[in-house]
């Protein structure tokens, strides 16, 4: 038995000494990793590897005692491996993974709806704070702009047709000529409401379509869609199909009516009469109440599918939250737009029946009033001209500070909506994000020195501890972990996203 076991002992002594070579060779043909980590791990799978090899050999010889193997395993270990490969001593300071990350990241959202027209800039591209990154068609913007001039000129020329018939006219031409005046006044108004009504619609016509049969919010080719989720909910509770049918109806009415009175709208301008504004503005007002019942019914839908999911212990699609917020913003948009109607019909409604009365007698002659009625009307023009002009600078994406594009659309013509993110801006000086596990955070202080090593690489970058989680996360594993945030020296060998390793310095 003995001389089996100094026939093994000489074996490893051989293997030792070919294996001690190769490690030789292998210094002198490859640069030795600077992370400790990655010498230790090559040190396990080297150690674990040599032990199964004894262990099979040992058996294989007839090596029948602990020390024996023991004495057997030492004999084959690389004398260079038992040093250099060891994890560094705890004074070396503690080591953590994590990844690189932006100071600041900001989505830029388009905020208005329309046709992208110009991409100017690319990703990675370098901007200057207000530099324009995309453009849109400004048509719509500048023909709202448009009538609000001609509203403009038009109560302005009321007022002096006032002023005027007041020094040459009598009382009741007086009071005639401040009706007639306001009662144009309040068409003038009630056409550029119209145009500007148009401008929103859009995007709600087009959301709300998407969300019922998909094509404009992101569903990772899933159907996320309500309709497609009616369907299956159906299969267990028939409201579904009820409440599905209820939505698609008053979207399709609410859609009908909105497309023929955009249409009506592009072919009807302030000079085409009195009546014939009169009666395209009652439309848009029908219109805009059509869509604003198809919003509540598709709020149900949306309410109806989630509480079903809910029910049935299902994951609800990231896309939810996206209808969720949408819903919100048409239906503030869409109540505020229906409060303007209402008022400017109001005016509408109380011109003509001044003017009514004037021609029947039947009114009294207050031309003191109607000159106040005019130049009311003559600064509400004056803040819708204001409104529309600030308006058209929504359709320029403009970079709200220095920094480097993440991301931007790809295509011109592309259509996109209001509130739809069109590029993504990140700031050129970098942080790293290092989890550590709880035993180790009471050796981290803010200030403390930090080198953290882009994996994979040689580089190198240094930097010191900007912040500590207050609290930490469990994770899956059952360890608690806090993230450390360090603040690097710039380098532009560094980017977001990287992968990433720190030491940090002790004292």
């Amino acid at each position: 038995m003995n001389d089996r076991y100094d026939q093994s002992k000489a074996a490893f002594q051989k293997i030792r000494e070919t294996f001690s070579g190769s490690s030789d060779r292998l210094k002198k043909k490859f640069k030795k990793p600077a992370a400790a980590t990655v010498m230790r791990i090559r040190a396990s799978i080297a150690i674990g590897g040599f032990v199964l090899l004894v262990g099979s050999v040992g058996i294989a010889m007839g090596i029948s005692t602990p020390g024996q193997l023991r004495d057997s395993v030492y004999a084959m270990i690389p004398a260079s491996l038992g040093e250099d490969a060891l994890p560094p001593p705890a004074t070396a300071g503690v080591v953590g993974y994590g990844e690189i990350v932006p100071v600041r990241e900001l989505s830029l959202p388009s905020r208005a709806s329309g046709r992208v027209t110009e991409v100017l800039v690319r990703v990675g591209d370098a901007v200057r704070e207000g530099s324009v990154l995309i453009r849109m068609d400004p048509r719509e913007a500048e023909r709202a702009i448009r009538d609000a001039e001609t509203w403009l000129a038009g109560a302005q020329l009321a007022l002096a047709r006032i002023d005027d018939t007041q020094r040459s006219a009598t009382p009741d031409d007086a009071a005639r000529a401040g009706a007639s005046a306001a009662f144009s006044a309040s068409l003038d108004g009630a056409y550029l409401e119209i145009a500007d009504t148009f401008l929103m619609l859009p995007n709600i016509v087009k959301g709300l379509g998407g969300m019922l049969y998909g094509g404009v919010f992101p569903d990772n080719g899933d159907a996320d869609y309500l309709t497609a989720h009616a369907d299956r909910a159906n299969i267990e509770n028939p409201d579904a199909n009820r409440v599905k049918v209820q939505a698609t109806e008053r979207y399709s009415t609410a859609k009908n009516r909105y497309e023929t009175t955009l249409a009506e709208y592009r072919t009807t301008s302030r000079v085409s009469g009195d009546a014939a504004v009169e009666a395209l503005f009652l439309k848009t007002r029908e219109a805009a109440t059509a869509l604003s019942d198809a919003l509540k019914a598709t709020s149900e839908l949306h309410a109806f599918v989630k509480r079903h999911l809910e029910s049935h212990n299902r994951n609800k699609p990231l896309v939810f939250q996206e209808y969720e917020d949408a819903l919100v913003r048409y239906s503030s948009q869409l109540n505020d737009k229906l409060e303007v109607l209402l008022a400017v019909s109001e005016d509408v409604r109380s011109a003509r029946s001044s003017l009514q009365s004037i021609d029947s007698g039947t009114a009294p002659r207050d031309t003191a009033l109607e000159r106040k009625e005019a130049e009311l009307q003559v600064r509400s023009a004056e803040n819708a001209l204001n409104d529309a002009k600030a308006r058209l600078g929504n359709y320029e994406v403009k970079a709200p500070f220095d920094g480097i594009v993440a991301g931007v659309v790809k295509n011109t013509a592309q259509y996109v909506n209001d509130g739809e993110t069109v590029a993504t801006l990140i700031t050129s000086d970098a942080l790293a994000h290092i989890a550590l596990e709880q035993g180790v955070v009471p050796r981290i202080r803010r200030g403390q020195k930090a080198l953290v090593s882009i994996e994979g690489s040689e580089a190198q970058v240094a930097g010191r501890v900007a912040g500590i989680d207050a609290r930490g996360e469990k994770g899956k594993d059952g360890i608690t972990r806090f993230n450390v945030t360090i603040a690097l020296e710039k380098d532009d060998r560094i980017k977001p996203g990287m992968q990433v390793i720190a030491r940090f310095i002790e004292d």
